[in-house]
């Protein structure tokens, strides 16, 4: 377990752990603890940039896979846009850990994954099963939102196939 208080230092021990040397600590203005950020390419070539935040006085820890995609809200076509937030409400409503979040005032799509820290002390093994979701939740979804977006495939046609009774 990691020591009293969840550190930017413990979390790279646990990317140091898992396999995953590459990142860096930075600095976040106004905050008591940094972040780590970090990232991956997906087998079909994609780039992810994860960012790992103890947010230290909300006793919460953040990781999140920003920038996925961008649907502004006054270039998007209306029936994209509609079906972008409608697929992801219904990803959000399958998730248990997780969620695909959207900014009205940027278009941005990102993933999230954030935890409780009340007590402090976060396992190995908790930090890998956040990680785990919130990589399959992007490799899997990623395409599919940003596919809606461009017109390439209908909002209806990816529920279906991700379950909905539409």
């Amino acid at each position: 377990m990691l020591g009293k208080g969840v550190t930017v230092k413990q979390i790279e021990k646990y990317l140091d752990r898992r396999g995953w040397n590459k990142y860096q600590s930075i600095e976040e203005p106004g905050e008591k603890e940094g972040a780590t950020l970090t990232g991956w390419r997906s087998p079909g070539g994609e780039g992810y940039t994860m960012l790992i935040d103890p947010l230290v006085e909300k006793k919460c820890l953040t990781f999140r896979v920003a920038k996925i995609l961008h649907a502004k809200p006054d270039s998007t076509p209306s029936d994209r846009l509609s079906g972008l937030l409608m697929t992801m409400s219904f990803l959000n409503y399958q998730l248990i850990l997780g969620a695909w979040v959207y900014d009205p005032s940027d278009g941005e799509v990102a993933f999230k994954v954030g935890i409780p820290i009340d007590d402090d002390e976060l396992s190995f093994e908790t930090f890998e099963h956040c990680m785990r979701v919130l990589i399959a939740a992007v490799e899997v979804d990623a395409d599919n939102l940003r596919a809606i977006v461009s017109g390439a495939k209908s909002a209806v046609d990816v529920l279906r196939a991700e379950g909905a009774k539409i």
